[in-house]
């Protein structure tokens, strides 16, 4: 007869595995914060071995036990609740589509009233049948309403198109993209001046070997020069502060 079945062990995440491994938790799953690869068990000799074989030179730069390694593993944080919130915002983005699709409907429904066709209206539809002419219904006064409705839907999501490209660059700076549209919509987005040469940093940024080999790194955009691209930079930051990491 079998015996009981054993139960699975549950390993519990460390925090001074942080910065001895450079690893952090995200949701259920164990995250470096050098490549981004995941550990599904926070098992030590686990974190160990990944960190051993494939960042063993970082300590040649943040020394164990260091007030700069504990920097570094902050930063490294930091940036990738920031890359978390640009990563997040598709779904965002999704969610108001969908609001704006009803923006396209109001359109629909108020030509269909001004040409008298009610289906999508079954109170006026009602109202209209029990008329003795029916031309005495005027669709006007409703078809004001929907007019403000959908005015109101193109000023609260009128942007959304513009921040979804920016969004989606900001994230993968290293995609193929069209570099005028995408520069076009940052001015738009940000408020730049229109001499501003935000394509020429993306142009540069681009076809820039070493950054294009860290464009992974969790916290890359710590890693940009202001001073080289002062307009890409500064528009990253701003945007990560669109959204809260909370």
């Amino acid at each position: 007869m079998a015996g009981p079945r054993k139960k699975p062990k549950t390993y519990h995440f460390n925090t001074e595995w942080e910065e001895e491994f450079i690893f952090t938790m995200v949701k259920d799953k164990c995250v470096c914060l050098l490549c981004g690869q995941t550990q599904a068990l926070a098992k030590k000799e686990n974190l160990e071995r990944h960190h051993t074989k494939t960042h063993l030179k970082f300590q040649d730069s943040y020394p164990p036990k260091s007030r700069l390694r504990a920097k570094k593993v902050e930063d490294l944080k930091l940036g990738l609740k920031t890359q978390q919130c640009l990563f997040s915002k598709p779904a965002s983005l999704e969610k108001a589509a969908t609001e704006c699709s009803s923006s396209a409907k109001l359109g629909v429904w108020t030509t269909q009233l001004k040409n008298g066709r009610l289906v999508h209206f079954p109170n006026p539809e009602k109202m209209v049948q029990g008329l003795e002419d029916d031309k005495v219904f005027q669709p006007e006064w409703y078809c004001a309403h929907l007019d403000k409705l959908s005015t109101e839907f193109s000023r609260r999501f009128g942007e959304l198109d513009d921040m979804g490209e920016v969004c989606t660059f900001v994230s993968n700076p290293f995609a193929p993209i069209d570099i005028e549209q995408v520069a076009a919509k940052m001015l738009k987005v940000f408020n730049l001046p229109n001499d501003s040469e935000i394509d020429m940093e993306i142009v540069e940024m681009q076809n820039d070997i070493e950054l294009s080999a860290r464009a992974r790194d969790s916290d890359f955009w710590g890693l940009i020069s202001r001073e080289r691209f002062p307009l890409l930079s500064g528009c990253a930051l701003r945007l990560s502060a669109y959204f809260g990491s909370t």
